[in-house]
């Protein structure tokens, strides 16, 4: 019986390591689609100067499914995503609040100046990202550990 409980033991740790690396890698996914909305925003004010609405719904044409508060924008833009955002459980808080602020300060200044502002945040979000993998790399070998560590009582307990 104790034997069963070892066993079952790891196997819960292992199932646990891979569900916070999964979570790792979708916020990683989501932080990367969001860093290429912010490339695609940048390279649209440049060239066309839409609206963020407008670029939004290029982006979601381009890009379906890559950021789901996206999907169902209308104006005011910022409110919208706002709303979005509360309903999106992969990205943290702190993630949610970066978005919610480039949205609600986009577009209030002329063309050169939203680029400003595009790029700071393209900045922002290449520094979270990098953040997260490497966030995603220690919990990663920390489960391996783990399990290697598991698996090393269980040897031992049962011979």
């Amino acid at each position: 019986m104790k034997y069963v409980f070892l066993v079952l033991l790891c196997l819960c740790v292992i199932v646990a390591g891979r569900l916070v690396a999964a979570r790792y890698q979708s916020q990683m996914k989501r932080c990367e689609a969001f860093l290429l909305f912010l490339s695609f925003t940048k390279t649209e004010l440049r060239f066309s100067q839409c609206t963020v609405l407008e670029i939004a719904q290029k982006f979601r044409h381009l890009h379906p499914g890559a950021l789901p508060f996206l999907e169902d924008l209308s104006e005011p833009v910022s409110a919208c995503v706002k709303r979005q955002l509360e309903q999106e459980h992969i990205l943290s808080a702190r993630q949610k609040s970066c978005i919610c602020d480039f949205f609600e300060g986009f577009g209030t200044q002329d063309t050169f100046a939203s680029e400003q502002f595009t790029e700071q945040y393209i900045a922002l979000f290449e520094a979270e990202n990098a953040r997260i993998r490497q966030e995603n790399t220690k919990k990663i070998k920390l489960t391996n550990r783990l399990v290697l560590l598991l698996a090393a009582a269980v040897a031992i307990v049962l011979f």
